[in-house]
């Protein structure tokens, strides 16, 4: 007989054992998506503006804004902002990274994904606790990547790793909506 203390934990475990599975069978299976990809390019960062978003310079020195796929980082102003973009800062240096654009942004900024020495850059980010993994979008993403951006937060989440250092810190998504109710 399970006591009512651990029922509670039950459904949080078969999460957790459903989302291993399909992260082992995602890979298994390949990557697969729905998403139409662009043609991949070699890019110098300039600039970072905050944890999800940067400047980059392709080889034929055109400029790009570049918003990170599949991840939401603290709006400027919200806690844990600053360590964000700083992080993504250190991270990317001005080093060459590699861009697989997917889409145009309603702010103009190609949403891509960005690669550094063959590392997911928004992964590491929602790894070392410094985004959200952007559930809203994740249709964009392969079903591999999605399981792993999912077992990623989670993972940072319990070892209370970067803003999950807060006691109850607020998505971004739910940080603008607050302030457009302003």
């Amino acid at each position: 007989m399970i006591s009512p203390a651990e029922h509670l934990h039950l459904p949080r475990v078969r999460a957790r054992l459903a989302v291993a599975l399909l992260l082992v069978l995602g890979l298994s299976l390949g990557d697969v998506s729905d998403a139409g990809a662009g043609e991949r390019f070699a890019a110098r960062v300039e600039t970072v503006a905050d944890g999800d978003s940067l400047t980059v310079r392709a080889d034929d020195g055109r400029r790009h804004r570049i918003r990170l796929l599949g991840i939401d980082a603290p709006e400027a102003g919200q806690d844990h902002a600053d360590q964000s973009r700083e992080q993504l800062r250190q991270l990317l240096g001005r080093q060459l990274i590699e861009i697989e654009p997917l889409k145009t942004d309603p702010f103009g900024r190609m949403v891509a994904r960005v690669r550094l020495e063959g590392e997911d850059v928004s992964l590491w980010m929602v790894r070392q606790g410094h985004a959200w993994h952007f559930a809203r979008y994740e249709s964009e993403q392969t079903v591999s990547e999605r399981l792993r951006y999912r077992l990623a937060q989670s993972r940072a989440q319990s070892q209370r790793l970067g803003l999950w250092q807060a006691d109850d810190p607020v998505a971004p998504w739910d940080y603008r909506a607050a302030a457009r109710r302003r």
